[in-house]
């Protein structure tokens, strides 16, 4: 929020992020003498989770340049019931009936939240509507890159998933244009 606030650019800033989190992580999984077991298989789902990640981080700070925290973090953070609905279909997993309202709710509120009669009254319908739409593909992102990297996570080690998930994030930010 606060780089969208400042202006700052995208591009930028997330190259410097990724690129920080990619030498700790790099750091860290040298230090840690695993041998990679199916690295074919770790640069595959890092690859899928670093398209996701970019595209989350990217999508994120350019919506809230359109619309209010109030609307964009409520749409982002559906990204939990999605991940929790993954989970049930993927990993068999069970929610208690408490679990389930939280779902229903999160998603209800969602849809409460897209529709244009929610739009504040400063924020013409056109930005409302690219900032919606940006909440959202931060929403897809988001999912994409939970769920490949639980999946990376349960087949080989964390730091050399994060690490080349990161500099593969560092290189995509690196092409990517000004919005």
């Amino acid at each position: 929020k606060v780089a969208a606030e400042k202006g700052c650019d995208t591009a930028w800033t997330t190259f410097s992020y990724t690129l920080v989190a990619a030498l700790l992580s790099g750091f860290f999984f040298l230090q840690s003498n695993v041998v990679i077991v199916g690295i074919a298989f770790l640069v595959f789902m890092s690859f899928l989770n670093s398209i996701s990640f970019s595209t989350m981080t990217i999508a994120r700070m350019n919506a809230l340049k359109y619309v209010p925290t109030g609307i964009a973090f409520p749409i982002m953070r559906l990204s939990t019931a999605i991940v929790v609905l993954f989970g049930l279909l993927y990993y068999g997993e069970t929610l208690t009936a408490m679990q389930w309202i939280g779902v229903v709710l999160a998603l209800a509120t969602g849809l409460l939240l897209t529709r244009n009669n929610h739009r504040p009254e400063n924020v013409p319908a056109d930005k409302f509507r690219i900032g919606v739409i940006l909440s959202l593909l931060a929403l897809i992102g988001s999912d994409g890159a939970t769920i490949t990297g639980t999946i990376a996570v349960r087949a080989g080690d964390v730091m050399a998933f994060l690490g080349i998930t990161y500099l593969l994030s560092t290189f995509y930010s690196l092409g990517v244009v000004k919005f």
